[in-house]
């Protein structure tokens, strides 16, 4: 159910899905090898501990039920109704503390976090076998369910900050097979650990929470050394491990951030979302089937008449099954993006096992419908629980999104410790009925969910601005912010422009709108922005440029703009690691451009692929505009273009320049990202650019000011040791001031609706205003 919201559909549109290849194709060797390195290095650390955390989780919560079939319910004298009430104890806080842990995630990190609550869970589960009575046990339920409770969805959201979206259902259903595991392990341990009774006095179901828990407590120590709080703390990366995991999060518009603040705002719009709802439903379903099987399971199979050690040894087949078919869904839900097809399909074989259950009355089909059940709710749950964070941005939205999907989870296993009563054994017709009627409702909200998304990628196409009416002043994630980009949470996150990032169609919600809350959310595969491929810059390669005349005698003509684009467009060919970082190394360029000619760019040994794209909108736009304004606006720019190739130096760029919201949410031009003046980008965003005619472009290159008190000799200055050329710190001020940018009111004379986005100065206007259309060089104006 991955499914996404999104432009074009790779799947089902031959086009689209030649476009997603023609940009697959784009990324060079070297960059594919270190994703897949990446990747690799990161499984090997965060699946191996993240499985272990849940399995041990799952097997001390779950255990209670092979501890009442070794003597458990005997011993401290429980009635039926008193183990029930127990088991719903344990949920109760269970429920309570997600929300309030996944936040906590994002202000303590995850490293102190979970292995905190694994180590006092643990505990807890070893105390478990000391108690006499059913205070006592009641006791130790709750505190159980209230340390256990921030696992589930802060492994969830933790993944998910590492992880690409079309990465994440593998992933999470992997260490949800520890679910599937532990109730296999849980038997076999079982078997073996009730075989200790008597031994120093204690009984067998108190061997079982003692070496459980004891276990539990070493690997919650053992987890503080290894967890990392982000990429940078991975102990199995390397520094270029680390910046392309950020690369790559900032491609889906993610990243994690501790010690941020929580926005309540951001925590309550969540509530606005129609599809976390309905997934809250599923989930409720599906919940209510999973964790009722966990529990009375072995009473399930008890009941067909085994001894206490076989049956221990019969829970193992159907969990074994379950893990299979939960890792064959969750591949194909990952390789073609379809989360709800996967749900249905497993649903509909949780379906056959609940019917046959109802009616099957021998000892083979009651075990079958057993396996068949079991199996069908362990392999759903990955596709449903996967949905939910693929279509919810912002850190804060996605962490109570997620939170919510696991209340709702947990209030149906609430529902599920009351539908096996004692007195409905051998067959528990009771519970047969109410997994039948859950599954069958979970199957229709599955394809009402399709459907609800499918809706608003359509809609996302055809009225987008409608999708973020009324919520345009709400704040960007902070952590989006930082990082300058991140439409939704999938809408971006390349080193590319946010605003041409488009993502393939499925039937989920992007999560890429960021932080607005009820801008739809579909999950969006990111698709490359760019589609055209003009050549690949880098060392020893060169490019043809395409030629426009320069004559442009239609003032209407939108030649210029449509050559910005496809200028831009060479940001998707380039690889970071031909790219220049060094920011003095890139302002003496862009200097010695400006003031000596961009033929020094022949004589270098290394030229950086950027420089050569500032000094193409240079020649072709701002030469007419004078050395200060040349100075002023290829220096941004180029920023902005280094920026968007390494996502982790945004914050080297004005907090003005930094896309807006609807930049990162709405498909638009390019060249709109590199205008200074928010306000007027947004106009460009929701005006489809109807302003950039050549005949702008011409009068904004000639109307520019920067105040600049001083002259020009005093801008910039030469190291005498190196020869390298740099800005004095009186410009550099002034650069990032935006008030310092004016535009003369000549200008406004001819676009007068756009004086309320720019500041404007009393001066003369240039004598070049009234320069025939053809002087003005044919190039691409990248004005920041």
């Amino acid at each position: 159910m991955a499914d996404t919201k999104s432009f074009p559909d790779p799947a089902g549109d031959p086009e689209a899905k030649k476009d997603v290849i023609e940009e697959e194709a784009t990324m060079d060797e070297r960059t594919l090898k270190l994703d897949r390195q990446t990747v690799l290095r990161l499984d090997l650390i965060l699946m191996p501990m993240t499985l272990m955390l849940y399995l041990l989780a799952w097997l001390d919560r779950a255990n209670v039920g092979n501890a009442r079939v070794a003597g458990l319910e005997k011993d401290l004298n429980l009635t039926d109704l008193q183990y029930k009430t127990a088991i719903t104890v344990t949920y109760v806080p269970y429920v309570v503390s997600e929300l309030p842990s996944n936040l906590l995630l994002k202000i303590i990190g995850p490293r102190l976090l979970l292995p905190t609550l694994c180590t006092l869970w643990g505990m807890v589960t070893t105390l478990q076998s000391q108690v006499h009575n059913y205070p006592g046990f009641l006791a130790c339920r709750f505190f159980l369910g209230l340390l256990e409770g921030g696992l589930f969805p802060g492994i969830v959201l933790f993944l998910s900050n590492f992880y690409r979206r079309h990465e994440l259902q593998v992933r999470i259903a992997l260490f949800f097979s520890a679910a599937s595991l532990s109730g296999a392990f849980s038997g076999l341990l079982a078997a073996a650990i009730q075989q200790m009774s008597g031994l120093r006095g204690m009984k067998g179901w108190q061997w079982i929470f003692l070496l459980e828990g004891l276990f539990t407590v070493c690997f919650g120590l053992f987890s503080f050394l290894v967890l990392p709080n982000g990429p940078e703390k991975v102990i199995t990366f390397r520094s270029e491990h680390t910046e392309r995991c950020i690369a790559r999060l900032q491609q889906d518009g993610n990243k994690f951030e501790t010690e941020t603040k929580v926005s309540f705002k951001e925590v309550f719009s969540v509530l606005k979302d129609l599809h976390v709802w309905i997934a809250c439903l599923i989930l409720f379903c599906n919940g209510a089937c999973l964790f009722g099987l966990a529990y009375f399971s072995p009473s399930i199979v008890q009941a067909l008449g085994y001894s206490s050690t076989k049956t221990q040894l019969m829970t193992v087949p159907p969990y074994a099954c379950g893990f299979v078919v939960t890792m064959i869904t969750a591949y194909f839900s990952d390789r073609y993006h379809q989360r709800g097809i996967g749900a249905f399909i497993t649903s509909g074989i949780a379906l056959i096992g609940a019917a046959l259950a109802i009616n099957g009355r021998s000892i083979g089909v009651r075990y079958a419908a057993l396996v068949l059940l079991l199996t069908g709710v362990y392999a759903c749950a990955p596709c449903l629980i996967s949905w939910v964070p693929n279509n919810t941005a912002g850190h804060v939205r996605r962490a109570t999104a997620v939170a919510m999907a696991f209340i709702a989870t947990n209030c149906g296993g609430i529902m599920s410790t009351w539908i096996y009563p004692q007195k409905s054994a051998p067959y528990y017709e009771l519970g047969s009925r109410f997994n039948l009627s859950l599954t069958v409702i979970a199957m229709a909200l599955v394809v009402a969910q399709v459907g609800l998304l499918r809706m608003l990628n359509r809609r996302k196409n055809t009225d987008p601005v409608g999708l973020l009416r009324g919520v345009e002043d709400l704040p960007l994630d902070p952590g989006l912010q930082s990082m300058a980009m991140s439409p939704e949470e999938s809408i971006g996150s390349c080193p590319l422009p946010p605003s041409d990032l488009h993502s393939s169609l499925q039937d989920e919600p992007c999560s890429m709108l960021a932080s607005r809350p009820s801008a739809a959310p579909f999950d969006p595969e990111p698709v490359a922005p760019f589609r055209q491929t003009l050549g690949t810059w880098g060392n020893g390669h060169s490019t043809t440029w395409p030629t426009i005349s320069p004559s442009l005698q239609d003032s209407s003509s939108c030649m210029i703009l449509e050559f910005s684009d496809e200028l831009l467009a060479q940001l998707s060919g380039l690889s970071i690691l031909d790219i220049c970082s060094d920011d003095k190394l890139n302002e003496d360029a862009m200097i010695r451009g400006v003031l000596e000619g961009w033929h020094f760019l022949e004589d270098r040994a290394y030229s950086c692929p950027l420089w050569k794209i500032i000094s193409q909108i240079d020649e072709r736009i701002f030469i007419q505009g004078g050395v200060l304004t040349r100075l002023t606006m290829l220096s941004t720019i180029l920023k902005m273009l280094v920026a968007m190739m390494y996502q982790n130096n945004f914050k080297g760029v004005p907090p003005w320049y930094r896309p807006r919201p609807s930049q990162l949410h709405l498909p638009h031009n390019a060249t709109v990202d590199y205008f200074a003046w928010p306000g007027f980008r947004e106009r460009l965003v929701f005006s489809n650019c109807e302003i950039l005619t050549d005949r702008f472009f011409k009068y904004f290159v000639s109307c520019f000011r920067l105040s600049w008190p001083h002259s020009i000799s005093i801008a910039y200055e030469i190291n005498p040791e190196n020869g390298l050329y740099s800005f004095s710190e009186a410009f550099s001020r002034h650069l990032v001031d935006l008030s310092k940018w004016k535009m003369c009111k000549s200008f406004f004379s001819l676009f007068p609706s756009l004086e309320e986005d720019m500041a404007s100065e009393n001066v003369t206007s240039p004598s070049f205003l009234t320069l025939p259309p053809e002087t003005v060089p044919p190039c691409c104006p990248f004005s920041p």
